[in-house]
């Protein structure tokens, strides 16, 4: 499962990487990659200066926080769970009906940045 999520880690941000533009990318590869790379960096970076959140728009902290509660929380285990179960993909487990909040989220961040037709085609 551990593993799952880290690949899922990667996928979200290579996805939102290529969704959201290049004013959004800097961000994504830079201070979210280093921050969400493992649990404890991620829980030392909510406890000390959370300023590389601020001024980001709504899109952006709504993809962190999805991306931290996939990965570090528990609300998408059950879905993830079956995924690897049935040995699927991460990408073959963003088709689910069961990720289809990150789906959401991920197409509401691409379309303030870009109109994109179909994300998971």
């Amino acid at each position: 499962m551990l593993l799952f999520k880290r690949d899922l880690r990667s996928f979200l941000l290579r996805k939102a990487g290529s969704l959201f533009g290049e004013s959004s990318q800097a961000w994504l590869e830079g201070p979210v990659a280093q921050h969400t790379q493992s649990f404890k960096a991620w829980k030392d970076a909510e406890a000390t200066d959370r300023g590389w959140q601020a001024g980001r728009p709504h899109f952006e902290i709504a993809f962190l926080n999805l991306l931290v509660e996939s990965v570090f929380r528990t609300a998408y285990d059950a879905p993830l769970k079956l995924a690897v179960k049935f040995n699927k993909t991460v990408a073959e487990a963003m088709a689910s009906s069961g990720l289809m909040e990150v789906r959401r989220i991920l197409l509401l961040g691409a379309c303030r940045c870009v109109c994109v037709p179909s994300v998971f085609s």
